[in-house]
């Protein structure tokens, strides 16, 4: 098969050929060699420039284009003998190989023929089953050939290594994944890096193994050819030929996340889901390395919040698609995880907050599992405490630490109606209140509430919809309510035979009242509730009992108290 660089070759050989055929005298001062001229290399510009005066023709680097491994065996084992010359014009068969290749050529003063047209027509053919070759999509594995003279990059020097020694490995031999892999670090850097732009091979190996020095070679390539253009050495054709493919390589390489998606978006909560996953293993590492830096970039804050925010929507998306608890994990880990960079002693700093969508708060409120609204509320109490340390900083623009300034108006009384919201579902007994101007009452509508609240009195005149997701009556903190209550009444029956009423459930503040007065236990409202959010606390569900604490003083207050007291 012919080697993927033969497109220039045979081009060249095409164009002889068509000359040959159709000769004709050069006029005076016509010149017999038409060439174009090379961008300056990424080392020792000053020698280039020099060298393009004196027109000193092709750079032996940059000669040959052909065999990918040809050119590692020109460095290995010499120049080949002359016999062998026809066997490395980029691979073309004999059978096409035009003449004066061989020792079967016809004499150079030989008139054309039908052989020759035959021969003249083959070649054409070859190079146009090579063109359509190397138009179809780029192997990632592969070096990536330009495709004749007019190729798009054509301002752009390709992958070519020829200084290869005996123990190292060039690009241009690599054929699939697996050699890359095997062969990654013996593999040589070819001579001019600047092909990075381009090639999707070189790209997986400098990612791979970065180098400062690799990535100022391709910066003073770079600088050079743009001061060409402007000391008026390459035309401007040359400029916006350069300026595109640099376009692509940022597309490609800095704006990842969005093509991505795009790739594999199908509307499937697998491949949401392993989408979030992605991102919460890009916020741990970034938070890896801002933790080992010296220095915080300007840049971290906003690029970590748009992160977050983006997040933020795939799971609200995520948790439609699916409602699993695995959905729920997920999203919670997410969280976890840019929360690490908002808790951390230094980053605190220089992190803003970014608050989930607030749909997703109040979806993941009403899960059916305490695990899960123990972690939400962990996440949100530790956004009360980065929003107050803010809030006591003020301003200075000559440093990027997160202060007063940094949230707006709008942020904080959002924040503030989320926070209230739970609040009023687990303590006051408020559920979906919007008496307060920042309450937001879960986003339920007022029409479904009032259908609500007819639902619940229609069940049992005994029970309020403003109370239906308190300690004592939600579905997620029942069983353990009634269970720290079945646990207080047994501590004090062991010490008083007098008590012989047990409550029967649920608790109000008004069944207290009345069990103290029929010979139970004398326990207060808080003083109980404090008791269950205790044993939240020893079950490794603190998240609630802490929220609760930054939000109100009297829960911190009654917590206090029930802790002074013996059990």
């Amino acid at each position: 098969m012919p080697a993927s660089g033969d497109d220039e070759i045979t081009n060249l050989v095409a164009d002889i050929v068509a000359a040959r055929h159709h000769a004709q005298p050069a006029g005076p001062g016509e010149s017999g060699r038409a060439s174009a001229r090379a961008l300056p290399g990424d080392a020792g510009v000053g020698r280039v420039r020099a060298a393009r005066r004196r027109r000193a023709g092709p750079r032996p680097a940059e000669a040959g284009h052909g065999d990918p491994g040809a050119a590692a065996a020109v460095a290995r084992h010499g120049v080949p003998r002359t016999g062998d010359a026809g066997r490395l014009v980029a691979g073309i068969p004999s059978a096409v190989q035009p003449p004066g290749h061989g020792s079967d050529s016809a004499p150079a003063d030989a008139s054309p023929g039908a052989d020759y047209e035959e021969k003249a027509r083959a070649t054409v053919s070859h190079s146009e089953s090579t063109q359509e070759r190397m138009s179809r999509p780029r192997d990632a594995f592969r070096v990536h050939k330009t495709v004749g003279r007019g190729s798009r990059t054509k301002a752009l020097p390709s992958v070519h290594t020829s200084h290869a020694t005996e123990d190292s490995i060039t690009l241009e031999e690599i054929e699939n994944v697996q050699s890359f892999v095997e062969k990654m670090d013996r593999l040589e850097l070819p001579n001019q890096l600047v092909a990075v732009l381009a090639d999707p091979l070189l790209q997986k190996l400098l990612l791979l193994r970065p180098s400062g020095e690799s990535f100022l070679r391709v910066a003073n390539w770079l600088n050079a050819a743009l001061q060409d253009v402007v000391d008026g050495d390459a035309d401007e054709a040359t400029l916006w030929e350069m300026m595109e493919v640099v376009r692509d390589f940022v597309v490609q390489t800095k704006s990842i996340f969005q093509p991505l998606e795009a790739a594999v978006a199908d509307n499937q909560p697998a491949t949401q889901l392993g989408l979030l996953n992605m991102y919460t293993n890009l916020v741990h590492h970034w938070a890896s390395l801002l933790k080992s830096s010296k220095n915080i970039p300007a840049h971290a804050s906003r690029t970590i919040t748009s992160t977050v925010q983006h997040a933020g929507t795939l799971a609200l998306t995520l948790l439609q698609t699916s409602p699993t608890l695995s959905s729920e994990s997920a999203i919670l880990a997410f969280y976890e995880q840019n929360m690490a960079l908002l808790t951390d002693d230094t980053l605190k700093n220089y992190i803003c907050i970014e608050l989930p969508p607030s749909a997703l708060i109040y979806l993941l409120v009403f899960s059916q599992s305490l695990a899960t609204v123990a972690r939400l509320c962990h996440i949100m109490a530790s956004y009360k405490k980065g929003f107050e340390t803010a809030m006591k900083i003020r301003g200075n623009p000559d440093t990027p630490t997160i202060d007063a300034s940094s949230y707006t108006h709008l942020e904080v009384t959002r924040y503030n109606g989320n926070l209230l919201d739970i609040v009023n579902l687990h303590w006051r007994m408020h559920a979906f209140s919007v008496e307060k101007e920042v309450e937001q009452g879960c986003m339920v509508p007022g029409p479904a509430r009032a259908r609500l609240e007819r639902y619940v009195a229609a069940v049992d005149r005994g029970f309020t919809l403003a109370s239906m997701l308190s300690l004592s009556y939600s579905p997620q903190f029942c069983l353990q309510s009634i269970e720290t209550l079945r646990a207080l009444e047994d501590r004090q029956i062991a010490v008083d035979a007098a008590i012989e009423t047990r409550h029967a459930g649920p608790v109000s503040q008004d069944s207290l009242r009345k069990l103290g007065t029929s010979g139970g236990i004398r326990i207060g409202f808080n003083g109980y509730r404090a008791s269950v959010l205790e044993t939240l606390r020893d079950k490794g569900l603190g998240g609630v009992e802490e929220l609760l604490k930054v939000s109100m003083p009297s829960v911190a207050k009654a917590i206090e108290s029930r802790a002074g007291r013996p059990t």
